[in-house]
């Protein structure tokens, strides 16, 4: 027996050789391996940013949700909601940006969460491509999946070798603990990863100061060009993503809860890029389709397509696709200029000030 161990050990020796590193990197960094209750539930100051377990997001903020004692807004939506902050309401506030990926999954979130944490009021960004059918076709089974937990996949553990030879990082990284507490890879080398309130901080944009807009928009405008990657080329709106969204707010209307929703900002020079190149008319399209879905079940509805829609220049953008915080807070409060409901739970001077004083073109607070 004991020649057959040692026989199997000499087997898996390779293999253990090969993992204890990446495991060791993964629980030094709280990657993987981590209790997220722990940290999550405690009066704590939180970056949680993954590297290679973005996936966990959303099951990481609907179990904050159930957890937490109710907001009375939510801001849900993709990564184009994220720089909604709580200092831009006066009444509590929890960012569930990350969440959405199909416009099927507005709906399929508030189900799958208890009604008592519904929020009065919620703040849903509809980016574009959700209603191009060229991008999604909506024909497949909803992803019930995306609020589950996983376990790290063999490719993380190559992912990780492969980065320390590169030497994307080291384990210097992980022996600087701060006031913050940080959870994932990301948070520790980038400075990157979701806040307390579910924002999300862009860490390696804003500890580069000096990038230019041509840099930050370089992978966009390569998308643009093969038409990829959520800029596939469309001409017209599919009309499953208005029955899909139509379906949402028929159920937001029955529970109560106050619709907010925008199109999110591109960049002034990404947005023109796009129209000059005659491939996305469907674009200009959305406002007159969706906006009266909203007006007759007395919802709100904004197009803030592009920058200028909300007073934001291109130097505030994180890259072709993402506002930073000075772009949101300019959203807020041209929502409010323009009669929100959301006056009630927010304070418009307050925020006006806030803009005057922003320390760059990416942070406000």
């Amino acid at each position: 027996m004991i020649k057959i161990l040692k026989k199997l050990f000499f087997l898996l020796s390779p293999y253990i050789v090969f993992l204890s590193v990446p495991i060791y990197i993964l629980i030094l960094s709280r990657e993987e391996f981590f209790n997220l209750q722990i940290g999550l539930m405690d009066n704590k100051q939180l970056l949680v940013g993954y590297a290679y377990a973005e996936n966990k997001y959303p099951y990481l903020k609907k179990n904050i949700i159930e957890n937490r004692a109710a907001y009375k807004v939510i801001a849900l939506g993709s990564s184009r909601v994220l720089q909604f902050r709580e200092q831009m309401f006066t009444t509590p506030f929890y960012n569930a940006g990350y969440v959405v990926k199909s416009i099927k999954d507005f709906k399929a979130f508030l189900i799958d969460i208890p009604k008592d944490k519904y929020p009065k009021y919620l703040i849903i960004a509809l980016d574009q491509w959700m209603f191009n059918e060229s991008w999604d076709n909506l024909e497949s089974e909803l992803n019930i999946k995306r609020y589950e937990n996983f376990i790290p996949k063999i490719e993380t553990y190559r992912s990780i070798i492969k980065d320390l030879i590169f030497k994307k990082y080291n384990l210097s990284n992980f022996t600087n603990e701060s006031d913050t507490f940080k959870v994932g890879l990301n948070a520790w080398v980038n400075n990157t990863g979701m806040r307390n309130d579910g924002s999300y901080l862009y860490g390696h944009i804003i500890n580069n100061p000096e990038i230019t807009n041509a840099e930050k928009f370089s992978e966009t405008f390569d998308r643009i060009l093969t038409g990829n990657n959520k800029f596939q080329y469309g001409q017209t709106i599919n009309p499953l993503a208005i029955n899909f969204l139509s379906d949402f707010l028929d159920f937001c209307l029955t529970h109560e809860i106050q619709v907010i929703a925008f199109l999110p900002p591109f960049p002034n020079e990404v947005y023109a890029r796009m129209m000059c190149s005659g491939r996305y008319t469907y674009l200009g399209k959305i406002d007159a389709t969706i906006k009266p879905l909203f007006l007759t079940r007395g919802f709100e509805f904004y197009n803030f397509s592009k920058g200028s829609q909300c007073q934001s220049d291109d130097s505030e953008f994180i890259d072709g696709f993402h506002g930073g915080e000075l772009t949101y807070l300019r959203i807020m409060i041209s929502i409010l200029n323009a009669g929100s409901q959301l006056n009630f739970v927010s304070d418009k001077e307050k925020l006006i000030n806030d803009l005057q004083s922003a320390s760059n073109a990416y942070i406000v607070y």
